[in-house]
């Protein structure tokens, strides 16, 4: 059940020719549908939309149950891609773009997410590893210190 400001409940998508045909993004899992946990209603902003499907070709994942979208990793899977970060010592963050599946998707591993995180069995929808504005200082700190102690073997030798 997509619960996260991170994701649109509709999307639009033009074709070759401009034509714009708005999909449901909204997704949940058979089990959420079956146990009346999936939402009727979509609150986009302060307005509610009905995000109720009546053919699967309504769905970004194409697929259609009772009503409601539900994932379809097999027949169609939706690809998400985010930056990943990832730590260099003394060189500070880098990051690079990782494609899987989206925010809230249920999953087993975190391999299988954009983000690389999986808890609670859904993908988590952003990562907490991104660069924070004291990154630069903290890089620029630790290159002093190695600069400083490589001076001091350097004046002891």
């Amino acid at each position: 059940l997509i619960k996260s400001s991170y994701i649109d409940y509709f999307t639009d998508i033009p074709d070759i020719n401009g034509n714009i045909t708005s999909y449901i993004a909204y997704t949940c899992t058979y089990e959420e549908i079956d146990s009346n946990k999936c939402n009727d209603k979509c609150e986009v902003g302060i307005t509610e939309y009905p995000c109720q499907c009546s053919y699967d070709s309504e769905c970004l994942s194409n697929k259609c149950y009772k009503n409601h979208c539900v994932y379809n990793d097999d027949e169609s899977p939706i690809v998400h891609c985010c930056d990943v970060y990832s730590d260099k010592w003394f060189l500070g963050k880098s990051s690079y773009m990782y494609c899987g599946k989206p925010p809230e998707n249920p999953c087993e591993k975190g391999s299988e997410c954009s983000s690389k995180h999986c808890s609670n069995k859904r993908c988590d929808s952003v990562q907490d590893d991104g660069p924070s504005d004291s990154d630069g200082i903290q890089t620029a700190i630790e290159g002093l210190i190695i600069c400083s102690v490589i001076f001091t073997i350097i004046i002891i030798l």
